[in-house]
């Protein structure tokens, strides 16, 4: 659905409004050290970290919130952490079908989503979808308004606030 929307920062009228918004690395790649980035490796969809203290293991997956009245859901494209058994266990079945059918891993989140308050390390439940298709990422339900969002829903126009706020940051 086409969605033409006026911003209310710059006053720029704009096509579609924007549906997902995400981050390339996991939070924590953004604090190593040049020699610790040599170490670790960055892909689309995993990064593993290597630091002289430990190794840490991370997939990227979309959290999605239902728009109410609206046909498609807005999508946060985020990185959860996963212990390495689970992130070997993943990255072993990546491009397994039925991989859907495998139990949700546990994970923390290590994105930091602007628009919320602080949503770094979250509990979260890390699902395999099917091949081709990144993990859907399931909040513990708390009420952290991310994980209220994520199972109540928000109106078109709170997606685009966080377009305004999102598109000027």
């Amino acid at each position: 659905m086409s969605r033409r929307w006026q911003c209310g920062t710059c006053g720029e009228w704009h096509g579609d409004l924007p549906l997902c918004f995400g981050w390339d690395a996991p939070a924590q790649w953004s604090i190593l050290s040049d020699a610790e980035r040599r170490n670790s490796e960055l892909a689309d969809s995993a990064c593993v970290i290597e630091t002289a203290n430990e190794t840490s293991f991370y997939v990227r997956g979309h959290i999605e919130i239902p728009i109410r009245d609206y046909a498609e859901p807005f999508i946060w494209s985020v990185w959860a952490s996963l212990s390495e058994m689970s992130f070997e266990h993943a990255m072993e079945h990546w491009n397994t079908e039925g991989r859907e059918a495998d139990e949700p891993y546990f994970g923390w989140l290590c994105s930091s989503l602007p628009v919320y308050p602080d949503t770094m390390f979250l509990k979260t439940g890390v699902q395999s979808m099917p091949v081709g298709l990144v993990p859907l990422i399931t909040l513990e339900p708390t009420d952290h308004p991310l994980a209220v969002d994520q199972r109540s829903g928000v109106d078109i126009e709170q997606v685009q606030s966080w377009a305004e706020r999102l598109l000027h940051d």
